[in-house]
Parts: structure tokens; sequence; C-alpha cells
């Protein structure tokens, strides 16, 4: 699938707030108060950090890629490689569906 155009669109220039997971279910806040919600897959990697900054996103059937603008990036595995990503507004309207 290559680069996730419309959800790096979206996320580009993000800073990452704070990052919490419960179950399956990974939420990452911007500093802007919009949220990320993941359904995670089993094997997810280390989380984005406080701080970090989106520059784009990849998405590879089951593998959600966050790269930073530092050049690092943070891989989680999805549940499914369809309906697992959902970016809300900090007014809870939703940006981004897959």
């Amino acid at each position: 699938m290559g680069a996730n155009k419309k959800l790096s669109a979206l996320l580009a220039g993000r800073t990452v707030d704070n990052t919490s997971t419960a179950g399956k279910e990974m939420r990452i806040k911007f500093a802007d108060d919009s949220q990320l919600i993941i359904q995670l897959g089993e094997g997810t990697e280390e989380p984005p950090f406080h701080g970090d900054v989106v520059e784009g996103i990849v998405q590879n059937g089951m593998i959600f890629t966050l790269n930073m603008v530092d050049g690092r990036s943070r891989r989680i595995l999805l549940e499914d490689a369809c309906s697992s990503v959902m970016l809300r507004n900090k007014n809870n309207q939703v940006e981004y569906t897959d």
C-alpha cells in the first residue's frame, strides 16, 4: 500500500503529547488535543513518545508506520488491515477512519 497520503497530510507536523494503551487499543494524543486511535495486533514495537513530531504515515497491510521528522520511525502492528485506525479532532469529530 505504501504512503497513506490522506492520513499523512492530516498528521504532518502534529506533536505527540502522550500515548496510552488499554488492551488492544492504543491512543496517541497530540498537542492540539486530537487523538489517533489504533486497534493493535500482536507484536507492536515501542509507541510514539512525548515530543515526537509526525512527518508521515506508511501503511503496508497490517504494518502501520509513523515516520517522525527527526528520521525515527514507530512501527505499530494493526489488528486488521482495514478498520483499525481513526483520527478524532479536539471536538471528538472524526477526521479520518479506514
